[in-house]
């Protein structure tokens, strides 16, 4: 990392006792910049003379560096930095906390990093050990597990209090996972401003096949930049859908960079779903999710009605359409909730199935798994069930949906690492006009307007371009300080 000079206080040193702190400063610099340019060259060595060479020279200047810390006043946490051998192929990682090496007061202007994304558990021995050593140095996203939080609290420490900029590519999981509630709260207490863009694995992944690791990283990613603030009040968190942009549009993207703030607070549906920072591509789906949260009847209130032991079955994971159908319909890995009688194992199904059921699992969902909580909160507009021709209709065109599931509409589909087969049918496709239909009847039924947010959701579900960004009353990018 470093420090930007326009703006930045430049770097001091406390000196401990030392009456003349500037030889020693000096004399670090000098040898961290040697450091520096020994291992620039170190990449290009090849011969095994060469890197030996160099090896010698770096612990010269290794040595020189210990020296001028000594001499300064050294901390266990500058120490172990300067103790360090960088080009040891056999040296452990040097055991120091950058927190540590720099102090908040120091402040960097801007942090800039694409951390590792790799979780840690109790039973990796060499781990806990770290974990416990983490622990003694009070980091509060220990309990994420999980190194990008950690590096993330240790980022926004190194930024300056007031106005510091934080970017940092990060999983998707920050704006949902419930591991990482701890670090969105960090944040929020010590950010004005919060901008997410967030990329979906589809069509392309965010990076490169990797020659040592997984050669296909197909993570879901986010690029966070955060401004810091001393004492932030409400701070604005904004956020795009989750772009679906080829690998041939990614030029573009950063000039379309379109947010929405997130909505206001409104009685809380859960404290795992409030807690979430949502991801809302437009204005007009924002309010549809406003909208739907205020309904009072939701698919979980049907089967307090129950007159009969009906159940509804969904995917355990989807990504571009979740087919909701009778239970045992289609041969699946299925999740199952019962409902009431067929009248309201037909409302169910219509609801689960329509646009605005795929942009509530959007907001709520992590995109891919589908948990029964964000089946069971999607709402039922008022109208189905007090007006007798709505509902008749939603019955009637709920029947239809579930005629459509025969052998000609139904596909046997192969998916994850075990290439397990399974059953899968898109109403999407093999009933577009019965969808279409349920879906105004329930824009509409909400009392919101059908255009242009139908538009807007079925974008949402096919999307395979930032193109959406471009949607009116939407916040344009600006220039962070």
């Amino acid at each position: 990392m470093r420090r930007h000079a326009a703006h930045c206080r430049p770097p001091r040193l406390v000196s401990l006792g030392h009456r003349d702190a500037a030889r020693p400063q000096s004399g670090i610099v000098a040898a961290v910049e040697s450091r520096g340019e020994i291992f620039a060259r170190w990449q290009d060595a090849h011969e095994d003379d060469d890197k030996q060479k160099l090896r010698a020279e770096d612990e010269r200047a290794r040595r020189r560096l210990q020296t001028a810390i000594q001499e300064l006043g050294a901390t266990p946490e500058t120490e172990a930095f300067a103790a360090h051998r960088l080009l040891d192929p056999d040296a452990g990682p040097a055991l120091t906390d950058a927190r540590l090496l720099f102090p908040r007061w120091m402040g960097f202007d801007i942090v800039i990093g694409n951390p590792p994304y790799e979780r840690f558990s109790a039973s990796d021995q060499d781990k806990t050990r770290i974990a416990d050593r983490l622990t003694r140095l009070q980091y509060k996203t220990l309990n994420c597990r999980d190194l990008y939080t950690l590096i993330t609290e240790a980022a926004l420490t190194l930024s300056k209090t007031d106005k510091g900029v934080l970017t940092l590519i990060v999983p998707l999981s920050l704006c949902f996972g419930q591991k990482q509630a701890r670090l969105r709260e960090l944040l929020e207490n010590n950010c004005s401003e919060i901008r997410i863009r967030c990329q979906d694995n589809r069509p392309d992944t965010t990076f490169k096949a990797s020659p040592v690791a997984h050669p296909e990283n197909r993570q879901r990613t986010s690029i966070m930049s955060a401004v810091c603030s001393p004492d932030p009040d409400n701070p604005d968190i904004l956020v795009t859908g989750t772009n679906k942009w080829p690998k041939s549009q990614r030029h573009s993207f950063f000039q379309h960079r379109h947010y929405v703030r997130k909505p206001i607070p409104k009685p809380a549906l859960s404290k795992q779903l409030d807690r979430q920072w949502e991801r809302i591509p437009t204005e007009a789906i924002r309010e549809l999710i406003l909208a739907m949260r205020s309904t009072d009847t939701k698919i979980l209130h049907l089967r307090h009605d129950a007159r009969g032991p009906e159940r509804i079955s969904f995917p355990k994971t989807a990504y571009e359409y979740i087919t909701t159908t009778p239970a045992g319909r289609l041969e699946r890995g299925e999740s199952i909730i019962g409902v009431g009688d067929k009248d309201d194992l037909a409302m169910a199904i219509a609801a689960a199935n329509s646009h605005p059921a795929y942009a509530w699992w959007k907001t709520y969902g992590d995109g891919f798994h589908i948990k029964p909580y964000e089946i069971e909160t999607i709402a039922i507009p008022d109208i189905w069930i007090n007006h007798p021709a709505t509902r008749q209709h939603i019955l009637s065109l709920a029947t239809e949906l579930v005629a459509a599931i025969t052998p000609d509409n139904i596909r046997t589909l192969t998916s994850g690492t075990r290439s397990t087969r399974h059953q899968s049918i898109d109403f999407h496709q093999c009933a577009p006009d019965t969808i279409a239909e349920i879906d105004e009847l329930y824009i509409t039924g909400l009392n919101l307007t059908l255009q242009p947010l139908l538009d807007q959701l079925r974008t949402l579900r096919t999307n395979t371009t930032w193109q959406i960004g471009a949607a009116p009353g939407r916040v344009p990018a600006p220039r962070l300080p």
